[in-house]
């Protein structure tokens, strides 16, 4: 199971959780302040696991071009932490920009929908997650590590139905899911870079 589907449910389990215990037992201000806290509690803790993914996958990677003399490799090495960040960094200027919507105006669902899907934006991110993704299983050593790489693949993008996979991610959510979304991107493709990057190095 991916970490970002992971941490929508989690969102839902608080959600549904802390409405439960704020009708019965709370005023519905009580109950807001709860569900509030609650999803700054998963706010957090999808900020903390992508912290640690890119200052892991860091390390990592200093350490594989520390490991090797041969200039292949380290080009190799180079280039795909090369398009992997600057896939994380696209996905954090779109985190930016959905921070600047107000979630709770309705009308952002739609002007989400045209951002994403109308004006090719999630065409563009679709694209670099595919490119990230096949430099990263190019340069894994093993079958184990490929498999691994092209089973995340599969479940994030979808290729064999993608305009389905993207109609699901940007025809419906408002900013604050967006962001969520991207979160879980972010760090699911910073552990397939580490992932990539296994067996070029000793773990000491």
């Amino acid at each position: 199971m991916l970490l970002f589907l992971k941490s929508m449910k989690s969102i839902i389990f608080v959600l549904l959780v802390l409405s439960f215990y704020g009708c019965d037992f709370f005023s519905p201000e009580k109950a807001n302040e709860r569900i509030a806290t609650g999803i700054q509690a998963v706010e957090s803790k999808m900020t903390t696991d992508y912290a640690k993914a890119k200052d892991t996958f860091n390390l990592a990677y200093q350490k594989a071009l520390q490991a090797t003399s041969d200039s292949l490799i380290t080009k190799k090495l180079q280039n795909v932490y090369s398009v992997l960040m600057e896939t994380v960094n696209y996905m954090d200027s779109l985190k930016t920009e959905m921070n600047k919507l107000d979630n709770s105006d309705v009308n952002n669902v739609g002007l989400i929908k045209e951002i994403f899907l109308t004006n090719g934006i999630g065409d563009s991110l679709f694209d670099k997650l595919k490119l990230s993704y096949s430099l990263a299983e190019d340069v894994a050593r093993t079958a184990e590590k490929k498999s691994a790489i092209r089973n995340s693949r599969t479940n994030i993008l979808n290729e064999q139905d993608i305009d389905q996979r993207k109609n699901q991610y940007f025809g419906l959510n408002g900013p604050e899911g967006i962001e969520w979304m991207l979160y879980g991107f972010e760090t699911e493709l910073l552990k397939v870079g580490l992932e990539s990057l296994d067996g070029y190095y000793q773990n000491k």
